[in-house]
């Protein structure tokens, strides 16, 4: 069971540290991106430099495939929080065609998604 990482008192630290133990396999390191981190940030009001440092971390893991973690954050996240994804993006200089091909799997467009563009068009 997934537990809301708000009621829990979870910061970017402890996500971390959560995020350390997951290395030990592709497999599991997804499963908490996808489960834990997501749930992370879709509390966070703003992309603050240790959320940054969250989402840069998952970004430049070896052999992790991050569209569907990027996908998440344009489902869940404020406006805030995309923004400084696209700005991460922008500046590891990521290949989003993947995350461009899969943007139809989003069940609503809204103004996160087309400011998330913006930034990264």
């Amino acid at each position: 069971a997934v537990v809301s990482t708000q009621s829990t008192g979870a910061n970017a630290e402890n996500v971390g540290l959560l995020l350390d133990r997951a290395e030990t396999s592709l497999e599991i390191f997804r499963r908490s991106v996808l489960c834990i981190v997501t749930c992370y940030l879709q509390h966070e009001k703003a992309c603050s430099r240790s959320t940054s440092g969250l989402m840069k971390r998952i970004l430049t893991q070896e052999g992790f495939y991050w569209t569907e973690f990027g996908l998440s954050i344009l489902r869940t996240c404020s406006k805030l929080v995309v923004e400084g994804f696209a700005k991460l993006l922008v500046s590891l200089k990521c290949d989003c065609n993947d995350l461009l091909f899969h943007l139809h799997e989003l069940k609503s467009w809204n103004e996160n998604v087309t400011s998330f563009l913006t930034m990264i068009l």
